[in-house]
């Protein structure tokens, strides 16, 4: 090897010398705790909601399948008042 590449080489390895490990801070671990506390809070919130959601879309469909039935029996008995009138003059056969 050549001795400047050597010498380089030695100093990146001595540059090491002397350094420590980098230590966390002493009250990071209540700060981690925190933030997990309020996002807890807040996924909490969006289980509320998405119920609340899920229960509105449950009454409207209830609604309209209620409404669409409703129409349908409609149908149904004003399609025998309509025959009703053809035996308004109590004659069955026509002479």
């Amino acid at each position: 090897m050549k001795p400047e590449n050597e010498k380089k080489l030695n100093d990146i390895l001595t540059s090491w010398e002397g350094m420590q490990r980098a230590q966390p801070e002493d009250d990071l671990f209540h700060k981690i705790e925190s933030q997990i506390f309020v996002n807890q809070k807040s996924s909490k919130q969006y289980v509320y909601w998405a119920a609340a959601a899920a229960i509105l879309i449950l009454i409207i469909n209830f609604y309209a399948f209620d409404v669409q039935i409703n129409k349908i029996q409609y149908n149904d008995t004003a399609s025998l008042y309509e025959n009703v009138s053809l035996y308004s003059n109590f004659k069955m056969y026509e002479e």
